[in-house]
């Protein structure tokens, strides 16, 4: 696999006059390819051949940086989410004796790790290619006190890319005071040649979800999903809204996400406990992908019966997400 890197631009980090560059990774395999920005760790392609033997791009994309820097609205296309993805009720984090005010960037609530989150910082990047994969390395840190959280913590990305069309997250974090964790990327994923996710099929290896309020936040204990959230089985999205956390069962596979008309499938592996879906209704044009973000449960630090996201000094906080692609039809059984 080859890799090549080019400067794209620069971005000023707020409270510095000093621009800092923003490097493009671009991974070439035989029938696999990427794309990623050190601006949020963010995928901005994923290539896959159709049957006619054209690269197409499997995820939305921005067109330029400057979009990525000032989107209106905001919807972290790609972008790498942290320290804490999703939700934390109220924007206020407790741990043990000790109460922290995060940045409330989303209706009074703190939402994908603030206004300053991870998304909107310049990574460290370098990378590495070999005959049948090829991985582009991130790193940041956060300083004690960014955007609220206690600790400085120290963050790696491994991407890798692979000639079996697979692509592989590696995340790993540190910290120095107890602090909190959950790291995902908010790709858009879209197999249809670009049109609404509707005519997707869906399966999620998830009995139950997350209840919500009216606001989204999480209101309770998993409850068994039905109706028209019920992807035990492949079913069609149809005209669905979804932006629900699903209690994966277990860590054999997370979902399958294909596309009938073209042929193309993407099947999701993960260790995280959460699934949030989000079907895209308030992006331009509305629909036009689906995220598949693996992760902790929202509100986790707020709910003492949620899988902890805590992390202490002396442990690693690990996370590994791989998605398995084929471009060649539809096989007879993509999952158990």
């Amino acid at each position: 696999m080859r890799v090549s890197q080019e400067t794209v631009g620069q971005v000023a980090p707020s409270g510095t006059g000093s621009p800092v560059d923003v490097h493009a990774f671009r991974v070439t395999g035989a029938s696999i390819g990427a794309e990623l920005l050190t601006y949020g760790a963010t995928l901005t392609e994923l290539r896959l051949q159709d049957a006619d033997g054209t690269m197409v791009n499997t995820v939305l994309r921005y067109r330029t940086l400057d979009e990525y820097i000032d989107p209106d609205p905001i919807a972290y296309l790609g972008a790498t989410t942290g320290r804490f993805s999703r939700c934390i009720a109220g924007a206020v984090l407790r741990i043990d004796d000790d109460q922290y005010e995060l940045d409330a960037n989303e209706s009074g609530h703190h939402f994908h790790g603030g206004s300053g989150g991870f998304h909107s910082r310049v990574w460290t990047a370098d990378a590495e290619a070999h005959a049948d994969t090829a991985t582009v390395l991130m790193t940041l840190q956060s300083p004690d006190g960014d955007q609220g959280y206690p600790g400085t913590l120290d963050v790696e990305l491994a991407v890798t890319v692979g000639n079996d069309l697979t692509l592989r997250f590696d995340y790993t974090a540190t910290t120095d005071t107890p602090t909190i964790v959950d790291l995902t990327n908010h790709a858009f994923w879209n197999l249809d040649g670009g049109r609404a996710i509707d005519r997707h099929h869906l399966a999620i290896n998830a009995a139950t979800r997350l209840p919500v309020d009216p606001t989204l936040l999480p209101s309770g204990p998993p409850v068994p999903v039905e109706g028209d959230l019920d992807y035990r089985t492949a079913a069609a999205i149809g005209t669905s809204r979804l932006d629900h956390c699903f209690a994966l069962d277990d860590p054999s596979w997370a979902a399958v996400l294909t596309a009938p008309r073209t042929g193309q499938w993407m099947r999701v592996e993960t260790d995280q406990p959460g699934l949030q879906v989000y079907s895209g209704d308030h992006l331009s044009p509305s629909r036009s992908g689906l995220a598949l973000q693996c992760g902790a449960w929202p509100d986790a630090p707020n709910q003492p019966s949620y899988p902890p996201a805590r992390l202490d000094p002396g442990q690693v906080y690990r996370h590994t997400t791989v998605h398995q692609f084929d471009a060649t039809g539809m096989p007879d059984n993509l999952h158990p």
